[in-house]
This record gives structure tokens, sequence and C-alpha cells, in this order.
């Protein structure tokens, strides 16, 4: 790669840019200057005021090329006809005191795409819009995935920069530098000791492939870096100035509503290497001495936040349950109670006061040909955890009569529950009833149960746990049906407990198979609900992990305890802490501005951009989209007001509600049923008997 096309043009105010393309194709020597219209760049920030909470910001810069020799045709026939990737950009600021491009300080870089070139089909001399991105929108392409494969935990800060280092833009140079981080938040890691989520937070790299695929698939880097800043309440964005301190910025909203101008910060390298830094952020007053509104600015409002909600569905694998699932198919056809141990963890995570909670599916197949009846089935489940048994018995309380499609009306029983409750008997069981259904025809049904224990009466002994089901008919009034037409039809048929989930559900405020964190305001006029981005993990939750860990020292622990540096000594689990920062930023109507500024300094200190905070009669406000025209020296920009409350209502850490659902399965809180039909199924082996996972 080499530089082959440079264009130098002056501004308004009479400082000089440089803008450099650079050919990977290229080897030679001979640079060609090219000549830019009369806006010389348009550089712009693609955030969206209606939307707080992207946490990834993507930039573009349009270039007016000049197209007048043949020269400058090359460079558009071979952008045309070439690969995506062969062109890049860098844009250099060149000091009035020193206007060499030695001397000049990088502005801004990206990759020229062909697609978003447009030109007229004419003869030159015409003007050529050229299209650079700063191509973390590529991302999305891309799968996060190294050689050799990377293993183990990676600090939150080597995620980012690995990320950041699949971008195609940074092989211009060789310099090492990835991004800065702007620090705000602090995750206690012992006892009485704070750190920084950026240095010191993990995550391991099995979270973002899937091994259960070959070869293994990946989650595409945009999506690591999305679920990273997401989770921190962060966004990304490349970080224009003037004075060397060019590239991308790890910075929060959050974090401009408690510093005017000093950060304390990291500059990452492509190793991940962090180093302590300040970063200095300049308040942009409007109108000042340098800087003025044109004529035509706009101000709104946007409505106070009812709540701020940020939600994850779990399951199987999912963030927060530490969950165990197995299937089993009786080798007998019919359930016969044979006892299958589902796990023996070696850490504890049912203590005392956990609710638990049961959920599972019972197949039935069968075929006949007589007069159809029906029946109701009785399923009695084994659930014993370390020294506690599970017990709900049912009570035959009368019967009604079924009308079947063909055949004769039949009485079932009816039936009622008892409250499910702990003991130390070996005997006691937890009873399930199906519905009606007709077992003397063809038949495949699937009956979905569960229950909701109330919370265990002691510390368990061990988390050992062992499962056995019986299923059994029976007749009108209760009684078990042991012998004739049916018990044979019944016993020819097949029998299979699937999708069984046993996890514990003490710590989530939950709606359906979501759990949500919610910070709600105190204003009972708001009515808007604003939902953060989900991300795929957590922090200690409760005594649950999911999957974020710190380590300090060589000592690694699951933190359950964070804190905003606006909000010192008020700790809670990091997405309560994160909900409840967006809010109290927002719990109240914030003002909105948008117009143009007007530059008229000379070789001012910066220029503004994302990171500076801007005061509009004494209020202050962050950019949300930006377009900077560097000829003009002007800015069109929206901004929202930076403003915090003094509080907001949160939950606790320890989140209690309605008892949790697994995907898929019924709103249940004691017995309940579905009955539906099951078409080709893959029946499992025997040999199959359980899987267990344990996400975190």
């Amino acid at each position: 790669m080499a530089l082959k096309h440079k264009c130098e043009f002056e501004d308004l105010n009479g400082d000089g840019w440089f803008i450099l393309i650079y050919d990977e194709e290229y080897a030679g020597a001979t640079l060609f200057e090219f000549v830019v219209g009369s806006s010389g760049f348009e550089l712009t920030w693609e955030g969206d005021i209606n939307n707080r909470t992207v946490p990834i910001v993507p930039s573009r810069v349009t270039i007016p090329m000049m197209v007048q020799n043949g020269n400058d045709e090359d460079l558009i026939d071979n952008l045309a006809t070439g690969y995506e990737g062969r062109y890049f950009v860098e844009i250099y600021y060149r000091d009035p005191a020193s206007p060499v491009l030695a001397a000049a300080h990088l502005f801004w870089r990206g990759i020229l795409l062909p697609d978003l070139t447009e030109f007229e089909d004419a003869y030159y001399p015409q003007e050529v819009s050229l299209t650079a991105v700063d191509d973390l929108a590529n991302l999305q392409n891309i799968p996060y995935q190294f050689s050799p494969d990377a293993s183990g935990y990676g600090k939150l800060k080597g995620h980012i920069a690995n990320a950041l280092n699949k971008l195609r833009t940074w092989t211009i140079t060789a310099d090492t530098h990835r991004y800065t981080a702007v620090d705000y938040l602090r995750v206690k890691y012992d006892a009485t000791n704070y750190t920084s989520p950026i240095t010191n937070a993990e995550l391991n790299y099995n979270r973002f492939k899937d091994n259960e695929s070959n070869p293994p698939a990946y989650t595409s880097a945009y999506d690591v870096l999305h679920n990273v800043l997401s989770a921190l309440g962060a966004r990304i964005y490349w970080h224009a100035g003037i004075d060397d301190d060019s590239g991308f910025i790890v910075d929060s909203v959050p974090a401009h509503q408690y510093d005017d101008d000093l950060l304390t910060g990291y500059t990452v390298d492509s190793s991940g290497n962090a180093t302590a830094t300040t970063v200095t952020r300049d308040a942009i007053t409007l109108n000042s001495t340098n800087y003025k509104k044109a004529a035509g600015w706009m101000r709104g409002y946007l409505n106070p936040l009812q709540r701020v909600e940020r939600t994850f569905e779990y399951g199987g694998a999912g963030p927060f349950v530490v969950d165990h699932l197995y299937n089993y198919v009786d080798a007998d056809n019919y359930l016969d109670g044979t006892d299958v141990t589902i796990f023996t963890a070696a850490t504890i995570h049912y203590q005392e006061g956990t609710p638990l909670s049961l959920r599972f599916k019972m197949k039935a197949q069968g075929g006949a040909d007589l007069t159809t009846r029906a029946v109701r089935m009785k399923i009695t489940a084994k659930l014993n955890i370390g020294q506690f048994y599970a017990r709900k018995a049912i009570t035959h309380v009368g019967f009604t009569l079924v009308y079947p499609p063909s055949g004769t009306p039949t009485s079932v029983g009816t039936f009622s529950d008892a409250q499910p409750t702990w003991s130390t008997t070996t005997t006691h069981r937890l009873e399930f009833i199906t519905p009606p259904f007709f077992i003397e025809e063809d038949h495949n049904v699937t009956f979905e149960f569960g229950v909701d224990m109330p919370g265990l009466p002691a510390d368990l002994t061990s988390e050992d746990c062992v499962m056995d089901f019986v299923s059994i008919l029976l007749d009108a009034d209760g009684n078990e049906i042991t012998s004739g037409t049916l018990f044979d039809i019944y016993a020819d048929g097949s029998q299979e407990v699937r999708e069984v989930y046993i996890f514990p559900s003490d710590v989530y405020n939950i709606e359906g198979a979501n759990v949500s964190f919610i910070a709600s305001n105190d204003n009972t006029t708001a009515n808007e609900v604003l939902e953060l981005p989900d991300v795929g993990f957590a922090d200690l939750i409760g005594n649950k992990g999911g999957g974020l860990t710190v380590e300090v020292s060589g000592t690694r622990t699951q933190p359950s305890n964070w804190h905003s540096l606006a909000a010192t000594g008020t700790d809670y689990n990091l997405h309560n802490l994160i909900t409840r920062e967006w809010l109290l930023g927002q719990s109240r109507n914030i003002r909105k501005q948008r117009g143009t500024i007007y530059d008229l300094a000379n070789g001012p200190a910066g220029l503004p951009s994302f990171l500076h905070t801007f005061v509009v009669d004494t209020v202050k406000y962050a950019l949300y989209t930006m377009t900077f025209r560097a000829a003009q020296r002007e800015w069109e920009v929206e901004m929202l007001e930076l403003a915090r409350a003094g509080s907001v209502t949160t939950p606790t850490n320890g989140l209690s509600g309605a008892l949790p659902e697994v995907p898929g399965l019924p709103p249940v809180y004691t017995t309940s049923f579905t009955n539906a039909e099951v078409n080709d199924e893959v029946h499992n082996d025997n040999g199959d008997i359980f899987s267990m996972f344990i996400n975190g």
C-alpha cells in the first residue's frame, strides 16, 4: 500500500487540510494531486436523537472531488471496478505554525466505498462525490474469530480492542492505539475495594462462539462490541480532533452529567493494554467569541420517561438461570419411576429461602381402533434435591361428562391441588393431572406441567438432584387403572418426559419468559418507556452469575455491586445501575436543540465533537448527530439536554416478583396443562438421558 492521491486546501479561516488516498495495489512513488469542491469535505456522525441509547455511532466522510484529468479519472474507474477495501482515506489538519504534512495532525480515517460513490456520466471537469466510512458498520460481517483460537477470559478492554482490530482502516499505519476509554463506573471486586470495569471486568471467549456446530459459529465483531458497550451504558464514536487526540472514544452520556472538563480514562492499544490518562472535554458555549448560532436555530422537548427497562429473555442457556435440563425416555414405554440423576454440582446454588420452579412436558403416543372414550392420566414426579423432597398432592372431588367426537359420553374424574411444600420424607411426590384425552383412538399429544415451589426451609446439604416419573390412568372415581382394555392400550403406547427445567426463581422481576430491570419515575404524568439494548451476559444477581467476572491480582470474582462516579456509595447490580443512570438523566422534560454552528476562531484549541459538552443559555447538551463542512467551518448539530435528577425508584438487588416461566411453557403457578398435537417429532434415544447446562 502506498499514498497515491493527495489534496490540500484552506478553509474559511485560513487553516489548512490534507486529504490523502491510499491504494493497496499501488507501489509507485508518484503522488497525484487532486482538487475538491466548495465544501472541502463533509464529516457526518450518524447517531439518532430519538434513540438515545445507540452504543455504536458510525461516521462517514463525503469528498466532492473535482475530476479534471486522466489521473483523477483513473481513481474513479479503479474505485468503481476494484474490490471493496482497496482505497483508504486519511484527513489531516494542517497546523498554521508548521504548514507541512509531516507536522499535520490526524483528523479522520476510513475506507472508500465504491457503491456509495456517484458521478455524472459526462466528460470532465465534473464534481464526483466520494464517500468513505470509518468501517464500524462492516464489523457486522466479520466473525469474532482468531487464529490460533482465543480461549479463556478476556478483559472488556481487550474485547473492545479485538473488535476494533478487525477494522480494515487500521492497516493504513503501524500505530497500535485503538481507542480511549472514559472511566465513569466502578465495580466492587472484594469486601471493600472497587476498580474500573473497563480494565478489570472480563468475559470468557466461549460466550462469543457456538461449539455445537462444526466448524464453530462465531458472534460478529459488531455484536461483541455492541454487547459490551450496551452493558456498560457506553457508546463508541470517532473523535475528530486537531491536536493529536483523534481516534475512537468509548464514552457515555451519563459521564457527561457529572463532569464538565476533565475525566479519568485509559488509552488502550491493539493488544488490550491500558494506560491511565486524562481525557479533556471542552465546554463549547453558544454563542461565544469563537462559536455562533446561525439563524433558524430550533428548540424542542422530549417528554419525561415513565421508566427505563433492560430485559433479558432466558431459558435453557439463558444468562441468569442456573437451570438443569434433561429429556427422558422410559425403556418400558410408559413412565415407571426409574430414578435418573439430574446433576451433582460442586457449587450449591440453592439456599434457605430459595424458591425453586419445575417445568416439563410429557408426550404420549398410541394407536387403537375401538370406541372412543375419554380418560385422564396422573403423572407423579419425584423431585429430590439435597435433603428435600417436593410434595404436592391431588384430591379426587367428583366427576364430569366428556363428549368425544364419536362413541359414548364418558365420566372422568375432577381433582383439586394441594399447596406445594418441601418435605424430608422420601416417599413424598409431586402429582399432576392431564386434561381428558381419547386413548382409544390414534393419539400423539404433549402435556405441559409446572409448579412453583416455596423457598427451601434450610440450606441444601448438597445439590445432588434425582428425579423419576410415573404415569397411570385414572377412572372417574380417581382410582388407578391397572388392568383391562384401556390399560393394555396405554401400556402398548410410548411415553417420554422432555424439556425438564429446574431453576431457582428468587432473584427476578419476571414477565413471561423475560427478566426485567426497571427504574421508575416518580412523575405520574410521564408515559414513555425507554427500553435499553439487550446484552447476553450479567454480573452476579443475588447468588446467580451470568458470565461477567472481575479479575484483580490473580483473584477472579463474580461482582454484584457497582456504582457510578456520579453516585458514589449507592451500589446496585450492573443492569439496575444502568437503567437508573438513564432515568436520572431523563426523568423530566428535557430540551433538544438543532441548528447550524459557525466557527469564527483562527486556529482554535479544539473543534466541536461528541466528546465535548455544549452550553446554550447556560443549559448543557450532548451531541447525537453532527455534520461538519470543513471549508465553511460550520456544523449542523442535533443535541439533547444533560440533566440529572436527584433520585428515582429502582428495585432492590435481590429482585422479586412473579415466578418465572420457561419459554414455550404455559404461565403456571401450581398444576396447569395444555393439550396440543405434536407432529413428526424426533424421538430421543434411550441413552440420551439428560443434558445439563449451567451458564456463567
